[in-house]
């Protein structure tokens, strides 16, 4: 029962059971259609951690010092546990990216900001849906949970703290379960809630992921009481819960808001229905899956790395799967036995200023050598590819470009983000041709005013001011803000309104470029032959996307560009999708004879913005804007 606790014995079948959270886990990324609910696995991780934290931390209570011995010494177990091996995968995983990729530069830096603990805010931040397909080239997805376990332990202490806990005051057990209820309550409807509005954030953020972690803790917390609400559970044969849990994980994703309660109610249930001498006791209590979970850490960090490294390389079948789950063992266990144990167990590691110095010191030096790699060699250097025009992305490096030489006084200004930098090449013949002296700022770059505090789109507004005393008739603004999905385009909606009234009032000849195609992340490398990726293993997804899914994505954007243009004479829209991805066609083009359209994702090498020159000029003289 889970009184074993409170009578110091270690509960070794959890290890078991974390090795069948893991399994599941790496069964659903080999092929999420085997078992298409299995990453709730991690889910199960969360609520086993909360119950071995408060364990833990109970320990080390009855053996306390003082309260600030407390706080040192739960923050520097929780670091020396996590973060070593974390070093080095984020550093080799990095590296060995690099000899794939053309252009790492994005997943190397979501790998850095693992190192914070805050990787499931950066991809939060990034709008990423951890279900798309275009995340699986990552290989630092995985480590979002640690975000979230790092950012539940620096709130976890304070729980002790203020409860009484640590000075064992009467009511204190009492108190830090009430805590814990409260906070359950809050974070599980929290969950509720953002999964209807936000799923991206009801995944990735901790207080929406608390609920899961503190129920554990509340289990181990109510066996030390009396009065023992868990009781009521303790007659469910525990093996009907494991078959329960398995069911689970073949649940379809349209359920995963009930599925998701559903695997935490069953992990939680099945950790206090577990007796000695029971079948689901002795099938945990396997010395294999013990050893599984004891290494649950390192498997659960390179498992990603080895798939996502494959798929960028030789692919996943059916008769690559040993190799890749041999490497994932060899990999693993390596890490555990030659990173974790060795520093965890070491008495150096203890406890010490030096032992700190070290750790933060390899933090440090792993992310300059990183950061100084997305700048300089990397590209250059590692990457073992064919030399591809990936690199022919014509971007102003200041985020500002300006030249004033051509005599006729007329301005092409052009305003925006990444999107307007990358026509840059674009811009500037089409300057060169008709006699316009060119202003190109990505952002908030080049302007007199400090704009840096100006949130959402207000620095659009703010920008054209400073043009606005020295505008001309025959001047022309251009606008080019990419992509923007619904839920960013709400948020900044009344700023592009409040652009257009001053547009108006300006009376200046204003065109919005429209989105251009967007395709899955790495879908343009990846279709590429190498001499490490063999026809064979190109994926079949790798077919041109189709048009009328890219079209549908883009969408709401677009409609409301042509709402815009429709409401001023002086706004125009310019299409710029259907020149890259022509109504005749059934799929939008990667290529075309000249080279890579792409040099991302989104952003168009100096070949693909090329592409819309003779139509934009067509446009431009039409509607009588170029003169």
């Amino acid at each position: 029962m889970i009184n074993n606790y409170s009578k110091g014995k270690y509960k070794s079948e959890l290890d078991g059971l974390r090795a069948i959270a893991l399994i599941a886990v790496i069964a659903n990324h080999f092929n999420e259609k085997f078992l298409e609910s299995g990453f709730l696995g991690v889910d199960m991780f969360f609520v086993i951690s909360g119950y071995v934290i408060s364990y833990s931390t109970e320990t080390k209570i009855n053996n306390l010092i003082n309260i600030p011995s407390f706080f040192i010494d739960f923050y520097w177990r929780r670091i020396i546990r996590l973060i070593p091996a974390l070093i080095l995968y984020v550093f080799t995983i990095s590296i060995l990216l690099s000899l794939f990729n053309p252009a790492p530069d994005r997943f190397i830096f979501s790998g850095i900001t693992s190192l914070f603990g805050v990787s499931n805010l950066y991809f939060l931040n990034q709008s990423t849906d951890y279900f798309a397909s275009n995340v699986e080239f990552n290989p630092f997805l995985q480590t979002w949970s640690l975000g979230v376990e790092q950012q539940f332990y620096i709130f976890f202490p304070f729980i002790i703290l203020f409860s009484g806990y640590l000075k064992k005051t009467k009511n204190a057990r009492k108190n830090l379960l009430s805590f814990n209820l409260i906070l359950f309550s809050i974070s599980f409807f929290l969950y509720l809630y953002l999964s209807n509005n936000n799923q991206s954030a009801s995944y990735f953020l901790m207080p929406a992921r608390f609920w899961e972690i503190s129920a554990g803790s509340i289990l181990f917390i109510n066996s030390q009481r009396n009065k023992n609400f868990f009781r009521n559970f303790d007659k469910i044969p525990s093996l009907l819960i494991i078959s329960l849990i398995v069911i689970t994980f073949k649940f379809s994703t349209n359920y995963i808001v009930i599925s998701t309660v559903i695997i935490v109610f069953l992990t939680t249930t099945l950790i206090n229905c577990l007796e000695e001498g029971d079948i689901a006791y002795k099938l945990l209590s396997l010395k294999v899956l013990k050893f599984v979970g004891k290494t649950s850490y390192s498997f659960y960090l390179w498992h990603w790395g080895v798939l996502t490294i494959s798929k960028w390389t030789i692919g996943i079948f059916w008769w690559t799967i040993p190799l890749q789950i041999i490497l994932i063992l060899i990999i693993g266990i390596a890490s555990n036995k030659l990173i974790e144990d060795p520093i965890r167990k070491s008495d150096f590691f203890k406890k010490g200023f030096k032992s700190f110095l070290i750790v933060f010191s390899s933090v440090i030096i792993t992310i300059l050598i990183l950061i100084t790699g997305i700048y300089t060699s990397f590209k250059k250097i590692l990457y073992r590819g064919s030399e591809t025009d990936f690199g022919t992305f014509n971007y102003p490096k200041e985020g500002y470009y300006k030249n004033k030489k051509n005599s006729s006084g007329n301005k092409l200004i052009v305003i925006g983000d990444s999107f307007a930098g990358h026509l840059l090449t674009l811009f500037k013949e089409l300057s060169d041709e008709y006699n316009y002296s060119l202003y190109l700022h990505t952002n908030r770059n080049g302007f007199k005013k400090d704009l840096s505090k100006e949130g959402n789109y207000k620095y659009l507004y703010y920008s054209l001011k400073d043009y606005s005393s020295s505008l001309k008739n025959n001047d022309i603004l251009i606008i080019n803000l990419g992509q923007i999905d619904e839920l960013k385009l709400k948020s900044k909606q009344q700023d592009l309104l409040n652009l257009t009234n001053l547009i108006d009032d300006l009376n200046i000849k204003t065109v919005f470029i429209g989105p251009t195609p967007r395709f899955r992340e790495g879908l343009y490398t990846i279709c590429s032959e190498e001499w490490f990726r063999p026809y064979f293993s190109i994926r079949k997804e790798c077919s041109p996307t189709p048009r009328v899914k890219i079209k549908d994505d883009l969408l709401f954007y677009s409609t409301f560009l042509k709402n815009l243009s429709s409401k001023s004479t002086n706004i125009y829209f310019f299409k710029a999708f259907s020149i890259l991805c022509p109504d005749q066609v059934k799929y939008c083009p990667l290529k075309n004879e000249l080279g890579h359209i792409y040099y991302d994702e989104h952003h168009l090498t100096t070949n693909g913005s090329l592409l819309l020159k003779d139509e934009l000029i067509n446009f431009l003289i039409m509607n009588k804007i170029l003169k």
